[in-house]
């Protein structure tokens, strides 16, 4: 039996501890230079995606033979780029999660992606909404490339993007 899910779940689990790097309850005697948290809060997160990237990469490919493992795996990891994009991060966080949508979107197929996504697809599209509006053209540009392949892929599956 397969325990990639369990990893993709310690993944969510530390992203939801980071957020704490950036909550106001930081501040006081216990708390850690001001000057480190942007810093600590940046590549935290950004370890976050380049794991959660390289799972995808690595192990896709195997786990999908098995298609509750798979489902498992796509589901996790979808959640995981949702919940991290819905954070307040800098540019380059943003552009690796983005990058990390686009990568899961390619390796799971725009089918699973769409069943796993489920009632988050609205949120989705509104995150990339956001992100297209950012002050950063690279960000800009990612997410316009997500929501592009997101309903191309969906209308050439289904000749509709109604779904999205």
């Amino acid at each position: 039996e397969f325990a990639i899910h369990r990893i993709i779940r310690l993944l969510r689990l530390s992203s939801s501890t980071f957020q704490c790097l950036v909550d106001a309850s930081t501040i006081g005697d216990n708390a850690l230079d001001p000057t480190l948290l942007p810093w600590l809060l940046q590549e935290s997160f950004n370890s976050i995606c380049a794991s959660i990237i390289l799972i995808i990469d690595e192990c896709t490919s195997t786990i999908m033979e098995y298609s509750r493992e798979g489902r498992r795996m796509a589901q996790g990891t979808v959640d995981l780029l949702l919940q991290i994009l819905t954070v307040p991060q800098s540019a380059v966080t943003h552009l690796r999660t983005v990058g990390g949508a686009l990568q899961a979107l390619d390796k799971f197929g725009i089918q699973l992606f769409l069943e796993v996504a489920g009632d988050n697809l609205q949120h989705w599209i509104r995150v990339m909404l956001t992100l297209m509006n950012s002050i950063s053209l690279s960000v800009r540009s990612i997410a316009v490339d997500f929501v592009i392949s997101l309903l191309g892929e969906t209308y050439a599956k289904r000749g509709s993007i109604v779904d999205v």
